[in-house]
């Protein structure tokens, strides 16, 4: 009789993938439906924030966190995961402080924080069950360009450079990035973004309300629309979680904001 064979999360099967990063990937695909928007002056991110129980207090659930003063994350899938992925993040963010004296671009974080989530596919037990995504903001290739042009003509110190990049503010010379990175470590950049379920047909309504030109104040709007219309079930203002990154720093949502949100809609 045929049985299927059990393969180690180290190991590819006869098929050439790795089943428990692809189950890890369903359980994201599972989750509760998250949307993240790239706009030309900040990037949203929004998430339904599922309740397993009327008895919970659904104000303490948060969906949109923090990762350090500059990057801001959500997720689709096990919040337990979730969190330890979290953590993680944090502490690469906590460490670039302590060297630079800053919080990292979201370029240069997101590069490390591929890196060791890919290597937990290779030496835990098995990979994170849920899909995430980062918002921040990155260095202007405008300014890098100008500023090594600068360089070429001696107006500029190459040191003073490299400072900048890895340690100034560079308010005024950083750009806005989406980011999304599933249970193997794989990462995208774009301008949009839905995971969970019905992350399909969210896309498709993201991709047909944005623009590469949208600003972050519609953004927000797009993005409370897509929740309530894509969401298994009516949802209330108390049940969405809406956040937001620019140059002036992170703004949360309240409930009264998102309750006028949906009012406008």
């Amino acid at each position: 009789m045929h049985e299927e064979v059990n393969y180690s999360t180290t190991t590819f099967s006869s098929k050439g993938i790795l089943s428990h990063c692809e189950r890890a990937l369903t359980a994201g695909k599972n989750g509760a439906l998250s949307v993240g928007i790239r706009g030309t002056n900040g990037i949203v991110l929004a998430s339904i924030k599922k309740v397993p129980s009327t008895l919970v207090e659904i104000e303490s659930i948060q969906k949109v966190f923090m990762v350090c003063d500059t990057i801001i994350c959500t997720y689709s899938g096990l919040s337990g995961d979730f969190r330890l992925a979290l953590e993680m993040g944090r502490k690469i963010a906590s460490d670039y402080y302590r060297i630079y004296g800053r919080y990292p671009y979201i370029d240069t974080f997101m590069k490390e924080f591929s890196k060791v989530l890919q290597e937990k596919t290779q030496r835990e037990r098995r990979p994170i069950g849920c899909i995430c995504l980062f918002a921040g903001y990155t260095q202007s290739n405008k300014y890098i360009q100008d500023a090594m042009a600068s360089i070429q003509e001696n107006e500029l110190n190459e040191d003073t450079l490299v400072c900048d990049v890895s340690g100034g503010n560079g308010i005024g010379n950083t750009v806005p990035l989406l980011y999304q990175i599933d249970p193997s470590g794989s990462v995208s950049s774009g301008f949009s973004f839905a995971i969970g379920k019905m992350y399909k047909e969210s896309s498709d309504f993201l991709k047909k309300r944005c623009s590469v030109d949208v600003e972050v104040h519609d953004a927000v709007v797009i993005s409370a629309l897509a929740l309530q219309e894509y969401s298994e079930v009516s949802v209330s203002a108390k049940e969405i979680s809406i956040s937001v990154v620019t140059q002036e720093g992170i703004q949360e949502y309240t409930q009264e904001e998102v309750q006028n949100i949906l009012h406008s809609i």
